[in-house]
């Protein structure tokens, strides 16, 4: 399983951002002039470094990921201010961002570039800032996202001349919002709805390895044409880092953070090189249940194409397996493989997502109430960074307070080591009840003996456990699975009552009139008695703390009930006794 962070990139904000195809795409340019013989050594060298099957570009860990974003004051949400505001209305004015805008825009450039392993040194460039903010002027005026404007009424042929001239060269944006131009980058960085997807023109004009410097412009405009308040743009055709020599781009990259990346993403390699369509194939693994997606031009289990057109860097290879959630990982072994064949450096690698915050995101207790005792109550909590659950006194501390009179207690817990943030959560001590009955004692059994059978349900993970013959057909038939015979009952005997959730579909059995009560106050199903208690083989009663439902187990196995404790289940004693 995986899970997302609560503040992941979604297509669908993009989709409420820029509701246009995010700007036709840019035209691709004419292949780059030939190297010299020093560039042309360096790519050499370079494609004897890929020959290992290894992506051309720097690896950065989760933990570089995350200091670079901290020590270059990332704010994906930040807005849009200006040194002069601009004018979409007649007499128009071009207005300019402000120094702290553009330098907040290259900032999240360069982090994306981080990630993906190439180089995070683009820089501002005063004429191409001119010419973007000129595209996005030029845009908002007509309501339009285009790389084509035609000439607004009212505005001097200059201004226009070079509103055109930088819609040319620039990846655009619209929003029904103000928008950002942080906004904007990400809305790039995804390009995967379906005007853009088979292409990724935008994504590779960010992730170009040659690009060197840019320029940003940006337009709040109140009126709305076109449905569209903000407009934004990047100017992208630049290849002046000539000492760029990265050949296999992937994004995401092998450790991206799910802020970046959604579920319905596409995921592209750029090789830098012409490709056969008809001889690249993909492989995608998820290493934590081995499911595998195969991707090719005549067999594809999702989206699959190959585009050689020179946006940034030529022969992308794009893909997107079908009903693939990513999320945050809860271990090492979350991770996919991937594997792409059939192009001139064949490269396997793995991805990891992860959330850039360190914050812990859950706090669970085995049980909201507990019974006064006179002394300290200190249940012990399920702490989780998404999926990845964590250590106590490693990963967090726990402090508890009010848990020993009758009321509410609370339990604080606060993140150390590599983990940060405070969650609480609180229990229910509440008086001890007389008529709770004393752990179950072996006895006699009363009566004849009644065939208990045990069954599994393979979606759901519930055992569940009958004496009728008639309901074990029935289960069977509907794809249980028939685990024979359980246990041996008494005919008669001390009741165990039996128990359904109906919201999650679980069953619970108990001999306590105390539990049974106290299950039908909050909503369970009487379903009057299972069986009866009597005997001396002892029925071993488990609990696992970190599961919704389906989290009791009932077994006479010392063995079974020794394995599930291993795995971190609770033991709950015994639950009743049987004849065999």
């Amino acid at each position: 399983m995986f899970a997302q962070p609560k503040t992941s990139f979604s297509k669908k904000i993009i989709a409420c951002l820029c509701a246009l195809a995010f700007a036709a795409s840019l035209m691709p340019v004419a292949a780059f002039a030939a190297p010299t013989q020093q560039e042309a050594a360096a790519e050499d060298s370079a494609l004897v470094a890929q020959a290992d099957g290894k992506l051309d570009v720097t690896y950065h860990s989760e933990r570089e990921i995350k200091n670079y974003y901290r020590e270059h004051n990332i704010n994906l949400n930040q807005g849009v201010s200006f040194s002069a505001v601009p004018n979409a209305t007649s007499p128009y004015a071009v207005g300019a961002m402000s120094k702290t805008s553009l330098e907040q825009s290259l900032a999240t450039l360069n982090f994306v570039r981080f990630v993906a392993g190439l180089d995070a040194n683009v820089t501002l460039d005063d004429e191409y800032t001119q010419l973007a903010q000129a595209a996005a002027l030029v845009d908002a005026a007509n309501g339009q996202l285009t790389h084509t404007p035609t000439r607004p009424e009212g505005m001097t042929s200059d201004m226009y001349e070079k509103g055109l001239a930088g819609a040319q060269a620039s990846n655009l944006y619209a929003s029904s919002g103000t928008g950002s131009i942080n906004a904007a980058i990400l809305s790039w960085l995804d390009d995967s709805d379906e005007h853009n997807i088979s292409v990724l023109g935008h994504r590779r004009w960010v992730l170009n390895p040659y690009m060197g410097k840019t320029g940003f412009g940006a337009v709040a405009d109140s009126g709305g044409k076109g449905g569209f308040r903000g407009w934004g743009a990047m100017y992208s055709i630049d290849n002046s880092n000539t000492r760029a020599s990265q050949k296999n781009v992937a994004w995401p990259a092998e450790n991206t953070p799910m802020e970046l990346f959604a579920s319905d993403s596409a995921w592209s390699l750029s090789t830098g090189a012409d490709l056969d369509a008809s001889q690249v194939k993909v492989t995608v693994t998820r290493n934590s249940d081995m499911k595998t997606w195969n991707l090719s031009q005549g067999s594809a289990d999702g989206d699959f194409y190959v585009n050689n057109d020179n946006y940034g860097q030529k022969g992308c290879v794009i893909f997107r397996p079908k009903d693939l959630s990513v999320g945050v990982g809860s271990g090492e072994n979350d991770f996919y493989q991937v594997s792409v064949t059939g192009i001139p450096n064949p490269v396997s690698y793995k991805v990891s997502f992860f959330g850039l915050s360190d914050e812990i995101t859950s706090v669970t207790l085995p049980q909201t109430e507990y019974e006064y005792t006179g002394s300290e109550i200190t249940p012990k909590p399920s702490v989780k960074y998404y999926d990845r659950l964590l250590t106590q006194d490693r990963d967090y501390e726990v402090a508890y307070s009010n848990n020993v009179n009758e009321g509410t207690a609370t339990v604080k817990v606060t993140g150390i080591g590599t983990y940060t943030g405070t969650l609480t959560t609180t229990f229910k001590i509440v008086p001890p009840s007389a008529t709770k009955p004393s752990d179950p004692q072996p006895s006699d059994p009363i009566g004849t003996p009644v065939v208990m059978y045990r069954l599994y349900n393979p979606n759901s993970g519930e055992h569940f456990y009958t004496a009728s013959e008639y309901e074990r057909a029935y289960l069977i038939n509907i794809g249980w699975n028939n685990e024979d015979v359980g246990w041996i009952a008494p005919s008669d005997g001390d009741p165990v009552y039996r128990l359904y959730n109906s919201y999650a579909g679980e069953h619970h059995y108990t001999l306590s009139a105390y539990e049974r009560d106290h299950l039908i106050s909050v909503g369970w199903n009487d379903e009057g008695i299972g069986w009866y208690s009597g005997g001396r083989t002892p029925l071993y009663r488990q609990y696992n703390p970190n599961a919704y439902a389906n989290n009791h187990n009932y077994t006479t196995s010392e063995y079974e009930r020794d394995n599930v404790l291993a795995a971190g289940w609770n033991d709950e004693g015994i639950g009743w006794y049987g004849i065999e």
